[in-house]
């Protein structure tokens, strides 16, 4: 998430109160230094780790040898002028090796000593993420590097040639200087791979950046030049990335949705019959709820064993005592149903199954049909001690969508009404031979579906840890909270994912070769990259949030099917 500061998230850098006559820097005037210091002009982070390592670029700046040529933030490179990086085996190598690698605090020490000065020509062998979607391509980017300069108008600092006043704000809140690295801070944290590690939210971040947009034009049109030129692209570039690739979404795509509505309709349709059903058969036994007898001096031979309808129990009807919880129902009298009875226990598995199978909302309402224990039973609500009668559940509607007759009993559960009659459709059978991106794109369709039990067979029952300097840690067997991640991740996707992509897929990984110690597995990972889609102002684009999870991990042990390793459903 970006910091809330002024000019970003806020938008406080509108147009100037009073802007009066900016200074036009000629290009032609400015006075230029003597280059200084050599320098790529890149900015990078090392990733000597990586097969094979290299620094990623994270930013180019707008002076850069490489500012108009095919490199790309997040390109990795791997080579410089055929002299490919490799991460030395000892630390103080290491140490001595950061510093001078391109975009390091004193590269211009390597240019030296390669002889290389202003204006020099460099090669960069780079890798960056294949045009296919899969694995990474190797290319060749030619640029030069170039020594600092300076740039004034008589006494006065401008930022390049035509451009502003360093310490001038034009009637801005702030200099320019202070705004364009601030803004840089931000679009670097969007473009260098901003939605998969730094989690922004684009959809929050976007009016603040648009708000920007008016301190863009107003330099472009003042001050012309190679700066103006940068900002603008830049800013464009990140606009165009936090406003999300646009997809197109068809009616036949969101049947899974209405999928969802005709199951929970269909259910709600069979809970009314049973409890219709249920309630003319005890037609007879069944007496009205209120006014209740009194639980102490009346004679409860007259009521026990008797069948009432519990008026329905919201969340105020909770209360627990000494750790135990109640469901409780008032009025001209009190009843009790112990929530760690045996009924009312699969009650509320059977809301779960719902929430599984049908539809992840569900309004926690019980509307019970019980039946009263001869036994009466003291509670203190509000801090008061009432006394009541005790039901047993013999049936409930959930939430005014789901009924389950809990005197039916099949393997230990009682099923909800319309549950056994519950169509799925059925996915094919995916083959152990099946990519990354197939095991990937059969969890989203089953999550769309409804099919647990398809979702749950695509996640590995074991995971590795690749710790770097720390080793790996194996778990041959990981315990996953699937149940719950199933509901929440069925939640969003009927919510607001309309879609989900896979965009992209890496090149596999040993994350263990089978050495490390007797019987060790042999494991490989891949990287899956999943974009998903909302709707914004009437059209379906990608979006991330911390809702969504964009970058998947897969495993492979032994040459077996991959299997997803993330813990997230979506």
């Amino acid at each position: 998430m970006f910091a809330v500061t002024c000019g970003w998230l806020l938008g406080c850098n509108v147009l100037p109160k009073a802007l009066g006559s900016p200074a036009r820097i000629d290009s032609r005037s400015a006075a230029e230094s003597a280059p200084g210091d050599v320098t790529s002009g890149i900015q990078t982070t090392a990733m000597l780790d990586l097969d094979p390592p290299g620094f990623r670029v994270t930013w180019i700046q707008w002076d850069s040898g490489f500012r108009n040529t095919d490199l790309r933030i997040s390109d990795r490179i791997i080579a410089v002028n055929g002299d490919r990086y490799s991460k030395p085996p000892k630390l103080e190598d290491v140490q001595r090796l950061l510093p001078k690698a391109i975009g390091g605090y004193a590269e211009n020490q390597y240019w030296s000593e390669k002889g290389i000065g202003d204006g020099g020509d460099v090669t960069l062998t780079v890798v960056r993420r294949a045009a296919s979607g899969v694995g990474q391509d190797t290319i060749t980017v030619r640029g030069k590097v170039r020594g600092s300069r300076i740039y004034q108008d008589g006494t006065r600092r401008v930022i390049g040639p035509g451009g502003p006043q360093d310490l001038a704000n034009d009637g801005f809140e702030t200099a320019w200087a202070g705004w364009y690295e601030a803004q840089t801070t931000q679009w670097e944290k969007v473009l260098d791979r901003g939605w998969t590690e730094q989690q922004v939210d684009n959809r929050m971040a976007l009016p603040g950046h648009l708000a920007e947009k008016p301190r863009v034009d107003f330099l472009a049109s003042h001050y012309p030049g190679p700066f103006a030129d940068s900002v603008k692209a830049d800013w464009e570039a990140v606009r165009v990335s936090l406003l999300g690739r646009q997809y197109q979404i068809a009616e036949r795509d969101l049947e899974y949705r209405r999928l969802g509505e005709q199951r929970a309709a269909e259910i709600a349709d069979a809970g009314t019959r049973a409890r219709t059903a249920l309630l003319a058969e005890i037609q007879r036994e069944t007496i009205p709820a209120f006014p209740t007898i009194d639980p102490i001096q009346g004679d409860r031979r007259q009521v026990a064993g008797k069948v009432v309808v519990v008026p329905t129990i919201r969340s105020d009807g909770w209360t627990a005592e000494a750790a135990h919880g109640w469901l409780t129902a008032g009025g001209r009298g009190w009843y009790f149903v112990d929530t760690q009875a045996a009924e009312t226990m699969r009650m509320f598995e059977a809301q779960y199954r719902f929430q599984k199978l049908v539809r992840p909302q569900l309004a926690e309402t019980y509307a019970i049909v019980g039946r009263i224990k001869a036994e009466p039973r003291m509670l203190v609500i509000g801090g008061t001690a009432v006394t009541g009668l005790e039901v047993v559940p013999i049936g409930a509607t959930i939430g005014d969508a789901v009924f389950v007759d809990l005197r039916t009993v099949k393997a230990g559960v009682s099923p909800f009404a319309g549950e056994e009659a519950l169509i799925a459709p059925k996915q094919p059978a995916l083959r152990d031979s099946s990519t990354p991106r197939q095991v990937v794109e059969a969890a989203i369709a089953a999550l769309k579906g409804g099919e647990q039990a398809t979702w749950k067979s695509l996640y590995a029952t074991w995971f590795a840890e690749d710790w770097k300097s720390e080793g790996v840690l194996f778990h041959p067997f990981y315990p996953r909270q699937f149940d719950a991640e199933w509901i929440r991740a069925r939640r969003v996707i009927l919510d607001t994912v309309y879609d989900a992509q896979v965009v992209y897929v890496s090149g596999a990984r040993h994350i263990l070769t089978g050495r490390e110690f007797p019987k060790a597995p042999v494991i490989d990972e891949v990287t899956v990259e999943v974009e998903h889609v909302g709707r914004f102002e009437g059209e379906y684009r990608a979006f991330t949030n911390v809702n969504v999870h964009r970058v998947w991990k897969l495993q492979q042990q032994d040459g077996g099917p991959w299997r997803i390793t993330s813990g997230e459903g979506v």
